[in-house]
């Protein structure tokens, strides 16, 4: 092989690396920041779930920690090689607006009814119509990224 060839293949051969890098390195990113999107929404969605079966201080401590990092998790930016990503990102920031929603709610439902307000029936009426809606959000965050739903 003349070296004129040996310099050719070897050029090729290193773009052609580097293009299987780059869509390796944008596509696992991706993955790996829906999977971490994904546990931080299982967190959150447990210490609620606690925080409706026990409220208390530490109940609702754990509940704020897990929506702040479902925050961060949903400040996510993924790459365009990503199938519906504007979509995935709107979405996330969704799921995380009414988890905040959510939250907010079932804290006043349990100062209201320690306190025995009235209005503690329509703020627990309130959270179970945001959890639904967060559910709702999180199927369709789900749909979106082809995980299929939970249910």
């Amino acid at each position: 092989m003349s070296p004129n060839k040996e310099r050719a293949l070897v050029a090729t051969l290193a773009v052609l690396g580097g293009v299987a890098f780059f869509f390796y390195y944008f596509g696992h990113g991706d993955d790996r920041k829906m999977s971490e999107m994904a546990a931080a929404y299982g967190d959150f969605d447990r210490a609620v779930s606690e925080l409706s079966t026990g409220p208390g201080p530490d109940a609702e401590k754990r509940a704020d920690e897990a929506l702040a990092v479902l925050r961060t998790r949903a400040a996510m930016r993924l790459s365009s090689l990503t199938k519906n990503d504007a979509e995935l990102m709107s979405q996330a920031r969704e799921v995380t607006e009414l988890a905040g929603n959510e939250l907010e709610s079932r804290k006043g439902f349990s100062r209201a009814n320690d306190n025995k307000y009235r209005e503690a029936d329509e703020l627990a009426r309130a959270s179970a119509e945001l959890a639904g809606k967060r559910r709702a959000a999180w199927d369709r965050y789900r749909d979106l990224a082809g995980q299929g739903s939970d249910r």
